[in-house]
């Protein structure tokens, strides 16, 4: 009984690990198109305000890139070093339809690790992007802006788009 029980226990180890495997290899298949094609989405799962505690997100946020463009409609908690201007909404990070250039860096110095570079125009303020990427399929948004203290998202991939629309 004891030796079934551990036959068992086994083949239900080796079942989840294979899941796991092949899970791992679909998001590193999607990571790697997505890398090549420069068209991904994001979506956010926490905000992390640069002195203050993490917030956990539900809310539908993303980042998208596609055709050398980028769209996002991001939540911003943080010191701003400036006033707002009357009727000029810049209490979100929102880039729409933004032309960027992408500066990639595959150096891999952590394994599994890639990362972007852009700057985008979010109302009329100039913001530094950082994305990093990983195998998994997570991924890290960090924004430098010249206004405001820094702040990051973490979320992960979920879609590719390719460029000839599949």
């Amino acid at each position: 009984m004891k030796n079934l029980i551990i036959k068992a226990a086994s083949a239900a180890i080796l079942i989840f690990a294979w899941a796991e495997m092949t899970a791992s290899a679909q998001d590193n298949e999607l990571v790697k198109k997505a890398l090549e094609d420069k068209s991904l989405t994001i979506e956010v799962n926490s905000i992390h305000p640069s002195g203050h505690a993490t917030i956990i997100s539900s809310d539908g946020y993303k980042l998208r890139i596609e055709d050398g463009k980028v769209n996002a409609r991001l939540p911003y908690f943080g010191r701003s070093d400036v006033a707002l201007i009357s009727g000029v909404d810049e209490t979100g990070i929102a880039f729409e339809d933004c032309a960027i250039d992408i500066k990639e860096d595959y150096s891999r110095s952590k394994k599994d690790k890639y990362s972007w570079k852009f700057s985008a125009l979010s109302g009329s303020e100039n913001i530094d992007v950082t994305i990093t990427f990983w195998d998994n399929g997570g991924a890290e948004i960090s924004c430098t802006c010249a206004r405001r203290s820094p702040i990051s998202y973490s979320g992960e991939l979920i879609s590719y788009t390719s460029p000839d629309g599949q």
